[in-house]
Formats: structure tokens, C-alpha cells, sequence
């Protein structure tokens, strides 16, 4: 595919992304509050004057205005146009991986939405978790609706027409059905994604809970909700990552998903100052600082989820050399 069309999708996408980007942070603030996403229309969290149409552009908006409210100069938070921007570039990375498709018109189109639409969700739980640590069912479960949906009008979700997934799992399928035709095999696979994400964060919530109950009661010191080592939230999200990625995007999202945490934990304890927010990171280095260990998980799982998501294809064939995978039609 020429560069000028990878270059051409990647850019319309990013400019929609970032328009899209404007409304998604409305939804990071509104949605866990129970506030309606439309009404009123976005306003000056100072004031409460409307943002004005002109100073409504995302990324640029902010930047001409130096990040302050244009009527009263209450500063507006650098988060707003990082998202957008965040959102941008996501989009457009799926613009560039879309100019690479082969699947016909319709599918590339239907694989398109449903990229666009995944990194979105992704960008808004990491967010959302990372300020009130909880993700919403309607991301959660609405999501895995729309994977188990899409997954038999869309097979190449799961490249079901090349069926680069387990082989074992196609053994046995074809020996219940005979040969599977394309959408059936996709449907399998994510609902056995579901099955898997499902299950083995159940299994990670009972025996995590039970091996560290000495340090939840601890934690339950500081914040009376915490009463598991795995959010039910978490359990939901992954059900939903299964259902969409399929069954080894489950293990390989926890593990580098647990990974990226203790990573990133570890650099905040060392580095904890006198943080005085009480969402987003400044929130995360007061609690640090003040002995909490209890941290959100969900947005080291969607960090991990949209590497998978991105470099699919060569994660599994890496595992491969451990993990047999079909190539047979």
C-alpha cells in the first residue's frame, strides 16, 4: 500500500480522533458522576460560562488560550488537550493498520469502527479508574455485547479466515461441527475469549483475595471499599477483553498488565512528593506517600490491551514457538 494512503488515513483519522477526543472528555468527567453527556453543554468549571464555538477546537483551543478559561481565567487542566491529543493518535494508528487491510470494503470499515471504537473505550476506563477506581458497566459490559456481536458479522476479528489462534480449540471445534465455517469459528473464539477472561480473573479475585487478605484489612483502613485484591470492575473489563481479543490476549493483558504496575508503583513510591490532588497521578503519589498501597488496575490492563491489540499478529506468533497455533484454513 503506497505511503501516501497510510499517511491519508492516519491523518483523517487523527483530526476525527481529536474531535471525538473533545467529547470523550466530557464523558472521563460526567459518567461516574450519573451527570448527563449532553446537557449542559460543555462550560468553564469556574464560571460556568458555555465554551465558546471558537475556543471549542481541540488542541488548539486550549493552546490559544494558554490553558485558562477566556472570561474568568480559571486554569483549565492539561489533561483535556492530552486526551484529545491521546485520542488522535490512537485513531490514527488505527488508520494506518486499516490502509493495510485485504478484507473487502465492508470489513475494512466494520474492523475500522470497531478499532476506533476499542482504543476510545481503553482511553476512557484508564481515566475514569485512574480517578474514582471503578469502570462502568456500560463500558464493560456494553462492550462485550458488542464483541460477541460483531465477531460473527466480522470473522477476520479473530482472523477466523486464516484461524491463527489455538489449534487445539479448532480440533475440537471442527470434531463437534465438521468445518466451521468462518463466522461460526469467530463467534467460538470470542465467546470462548469471554469464557477464559471470565474465569481466570474469577480465579485471580478468589485466591489473590484470600492469599493477601492481611493487607486488604490494612488497606480497608484507608478506603472501607476495598475489600478484594481484584476489583469485580477488573473482572468485567476482562471478560470484555477476551470476548474482543480472544483467549491468550487474557493472559498476556494480566501479565503485563501486573507488570506495568509494579513498574510504575515502584517509580511512584520512590518518587512520591507532596502531592496535594486527589485524582488522576496526583492523587495516586499522595496515597503513595501516605503509606496506601491500593492502586487501580484497569489502567495498567487497557495500556496493556492496546499494545495487544496493535501487535497482535506478531505477539502471537512469537508465542508460537511455545504455544501451537493453526494457519490451516
Amino acid at each position: 500500500m503506497p505511503l501516501t494512503l497510510h499517511l491519508l488515513y492516519a491523518a483523517t483519522l487523527f483530526v476525527l480522533g481529536t474531535v471525538v477526543g473533545s467529547f470523550l472528555n466530557v464523558v472521563i468527567y460526567r459518567l461516574p458522576l450519573g451527570l448527563s453527556l449532553l446537557r449542559p453543554p460543555s462550560h468553564c468549571p469556574g464560571c460556568g460560562k458555555p465554551v465558546r464555538t471558537r475556543d471549542n477546537v481541540p488542541i488548539l483551543g486550549w493552546l490559544i488560550l494558554r490553558g485558562r478559561c477566556r472570561d474568568c481565567r480559571t486554569r483549565i487542566a492539561a489533561r483535556y488537550p492530552a486526551v484529545e491529543l491521546g485520542n488522535g493518535l490512537l485513531w490514527a494508528a488505527v488508520g494506518w493498520n486499516l490502509a493495510d487491510m485485504t478484507a473487502g470494503t465492508g470489513a475494512n470499515i466494520g474492523m475500522g469502527l470497531l478499532g476506533v471504537a476499542f482504543v476510545s473505550a481503553m482511553l476512557v476506563v484508564f481515566f475514569i479508574d485512574l480517578d474514582h477506581f471503578i469502570i462502568p458497566d456500560v463500558i464493560s459490559l456494553g462492550g462485550l455485547v458488542l464483541a460477541l456481536a460483531a465477531a460473527p458479522l466480522l470473522p477476520v476479528l479473530h482472523h477466523a479466515a486464516t484461524a491463527i489462534d489455538f489449534a487445539e480449540w479448532h480440533m475440537v471445534l471442527d470434531a463437534v461441527l465438521g468445518p466451521a465455517p468462518a463466522w461460526l469459528r469467530s463467534l467460538s473464539v470470542s465467546a470462548v475469549g469471554a469464557a477464559i477472561g471470565l474465569g481466570f480473573s474469577l480465579v485471580v479475585y478468589y485466591l489473590g483475595t484470600a492469599a493477601f487478605r492481611r493487607q486488604i484489612e490494612a488497606a480497608r483502613r484507608d478506603d472501607p471499599e476495598v475489600d478484594s485484591a481484584l476489583g469485580l470492575g477488573d473482572v468485567k473489563l476482562m471478560t470484555l477483553l477476551g470476548a474482543f481479543l480472544g483467549g491468550f490476549a487474557v493472559v498476556f493483558i494480566f501479565l503485563a498488565g501486573s507488570v506495568l504496575g509494579v513498574v510504575v508503583g515502584s517509580w511512584m513510591k520512590v518518587r512520591s512528593g507532596q502531592g496535594n490532588g486527589k485524582t488522576g497521578m496526583a492523587g495516586l503519589r499522595e496515597r503513595w506517600r501516605n503509606g496506601s498501597s491500593v492502586i487501580p488496575f484497569g489502567p495498567f490492563l487497557t495500556v496493556a490491551a492496546v499494545i495487544f491489540y496493535f501487535f497482535q499478529e506478531p505477539l502471537l506468533r512469537f508465542f508460537g514457538m511455545a504455544i501451537p497455533l493453526s494457519t490451516a484454513g
